[in-house]
């Protein structure tokens, strides 16, 4: 019995060091064989383009001639519009979150929708109603969904239409500020940096739905067709927010 046990132990290592002959052999690649090497290639932003949608992200657009510019959709997040003038031109739905707009002149330019954030500089010229607030342009119908505002005085201002879903707007300001028709779906009024204050503020027609209220101060603000936080139904009269 020794010896056979002898013989299987030497017949076990004789085949482990032919199968490591065959993997080491296997492993060695034929010097006469061709490699392959496959290369990702980063296409870089074409920062002429314009149009729908262009992407444009990161550009520097400096000595770019953007009067007229048909920039609807475009990405522009990063990029530098230092003291270009862009009259006449259409950013509805545009993204400009952390573009560099120091001196830049948007006074006649169309900004509907458009999105922004973290944005540097300060404009030479914004459209009518529209104004820089901690970083981002607010006005009638821009887009500040998810936004950060905490703390922001938007008081007095028209933001008609605007999307602020989601936005946080706690310790903000917004006495007297019109939101006429504007989406607060699932915005906070009140958060770790305090309840929102909204004196005399116009909520007629504005989707509250999801929204967080907290201790907001709503005095005197005017409800009509406004949706409720729970969503079920609206405040028409007596308009306090307290009759959803």
């Amino acid at each position: 019995m020794g010896r056979t046990r002898a013989i299987g132990g030497r017949c076990s290592s004789l085949v482990l060091t032919v199968v490591a002959v065959v993997l080491a052999t296997a492993c060695v690649p034929d010097p006469g064989t061709p490699t392959t090497t496959t290369t990702t290639t980063v296409v870089a932003a074409d920062c002429s383009a314009r149009g729908f949608g262009v992407d444009l992200r990161g550009c520097d657009l400096r000595t770019a001639d953007l009067r007229g510019a048909t920039l609807v959709g475009a990405l522009l997040s990063g990029a530098d519009l230092t003291g270009v003038d862009l009259a006449g031109a259409d950013l509805t739905g545009a993204a400009l979150d952390g573009a560099r707009l120091g001196g830049a002149d948007l006074t006649t330019a169309l900004v509907g929708s458009v999105r922004s954030g973290g944005v540097l500089g300060v404009p030479a010229g914004l459209p009518p109603e529209v104004e820089l607030r901690n970083g981002y342009l607010v006005g009638p119908k821009v887009d500040l969904g998810g936004a950060t505002l905490e703390g922001a005085d938007l008081s007095f201002l028209r933001m008609d239409g605007a999307n602020l879903a989601g936005a946080r707007l706690g310790g903000a300001s917004l006495v007297a500020t019109s939101l006429v028709g504007a989406d607060l779906g699932g915005a906070l009024l009140d958060t770790p940096a305090g309840p929102a204050t909204l004196i005399g503020a116009n909520l007629t027609w504005v989707n509250l739905a999801g929204a967080v209220v907290g201790s907001a101060d709503l005095t005197d603000v005017i409800f009509k067709q406004t949706i409720c936080p729970d969503g079920a139904g609206q405040v028409t009269t007596p308009q306090t927010l307290a009759d959803c």
